[in-house]
């Protein structure tokens, strides 16, 4: 999804999507596994964009 507004004499764009990350595995016997995110871009005048990734809950690992 992706949104565009006037924020005061600023525009700003808001992309969101959901996908998958790869975890580190931490120590010796820890493996690595899939998760769902979502991720969301802002950028504001065409600036550089601020990405957000959140754990997308709820949702068993593969």
């Amino acid at each position: 999804m992706v949104r565009e507004y006037r924020l005061a004499s600023d525009w700003v764009r808001v992309t969101q999507f959901e996908a998958s990350a790869l975890t580190h595995g931490e120590g010796l016997f820890a493996a690595q596994r899939w998760v769902d995110v979502l991720v969301e871009c802002q950028q504001v005048n065409e600036k550089r964009p601020i990405v957000t990734l959140r754990l997308k809950l709820g949702q068993p690992a593969r």
